[in-house]
């Protein structure tokens, strides 16, 4: 572990019981973020605002992009947070290290705007980003944590409809709303989490059952999807939500790689280019994407059918 990594982890278990408690004033956090996290445009660089489907998006670009396929990411923030802006340096790295144009959604979020909102607002922009014909067709899902959750919920709607994207990355993503609890916690770590776990759900989810695989895609089809990488910390809440959702897909055969990092923070990626361990993870995003544009399409390998029954493939 970098002596970086020693100094976030500090930050972080001291500024864990706040976030715990949280904020009602969710205006301001959200201000207070977009204050905090502004980062400038690399000299090589541009971001500029768009709109597809009606949905607020904002496009990214580093150098000369590979014009064969693009990515749609989905910024996370416990679906009452963030922006494109705010993981504004995240994206400028990853669609350096990929090579590609990303497309990142600026979507409704909760309290104001609960489920189904957010997701309808990334599905149109992913539709009307399909229809532009922008990378060809050839759409690489991606996105962070509450970002994740939506990069699997999409992906079980495309597979549904029989039309999956190239890929799918997701950061630490957030799969499984219909349990607060994680295993492997400590005593107050579990209590802190749960808490802010508990907020987020009432605020995004408060009328609809969390089993709903657009909330919780632990619960979807996946059948014929696309190669899929998952990164997470060994030691973060949302590593059990990792596994599971890989075990998820593995059912329906698909080609799934998981890479942890142990000791590091819930999606570290976002403070390259601080974090070595960061870097690293960044430059293995830009890996699997450059190898899955190369190889030619193929065929998920066989695999049971998931159970409906959510218990064979999502244990307690």
């Amino acid at each position: 572990m970098s002596l970086q990594l020693h100094l976030v982890k500090a930050c972080y278990h001291l500024m864990l019981p706040g976030l715990a408690r949280g904020s009602a004033d969710v205006v301001r956090s959200r201000a207070r973020l977009e204050r905090i996290s502004r980062a400038p445009v690399p000299a090589d660089a541009s971001m500029q605002n768009l709109t597809l489907g009606g949905v607020a998006c904002t496009r990214f670009r580093t150098g000369t992009p590979d014009p064969s396929a693009i990515i749609f990411y989905m910024h996370g923030g416990g679906h009452i947070l963030g922006s494109p802006r705010t993981h504004a340096r995240l994206l400028f790295q990853i669609a350096r290290r990929c090579g590609l144009e990303l497309v990142a959604s600026d979507h409704r979020l909760a309290p104001e705007a609960p489920f189904p909102a957010g997701f309808d607002d990334v599905s149109r922009a992913y539709e009307a980003l399909l229809a532009s014909g922008r990378g060809h067709g050839r759409i690489i899902l991606m996105g962070d944590s509450a970002g994740g959750n939506f990069v699997f919920a999409l992906l079980h709607a495309l597979c549904e409809q029989g039309r999956p994207p190239v890929a799918a990355v997701a950061l630490s993503p957030w799969t499984d709303l219909s349990d607060i609890h994680r295993p492997h916690q400590g005593r107050r770590e579990r209590r802190h989490v749960t808490s802010i776990m508990r907020r987020l759900i009432a605020a995004y989810a408060p009328e609809h059952p969390t089993d709903d695989p657009r909330i919780s895609p632990i619960f979807g089809q996946f059948s014929g999807a696309p190669p899929v990488l998952i990164q997470a910390s060994s030691s973060e809440p949302l590593h059990h939500d990792a596994v599971l959702m890989a075990q998820r897909l593995r059912h329906f055969g698909v080609p799934v790689t998981v890479q942890t990092w142990p000791h590091a923070i819930h999606v570290f990626q976002a403070l390259a280019p601080f974090l070595p361990e960061a870097r690293a993870a960044i430059d293995q995003i830009g890996h699997f994407v450059r190898d899955t544009l190369r190889s030619p399409p193929s065929r998920p390998t066989s695999g049971p059918t998931a159970p409906s029954a959510p218990t064979a493939a999502h244990p307690r």
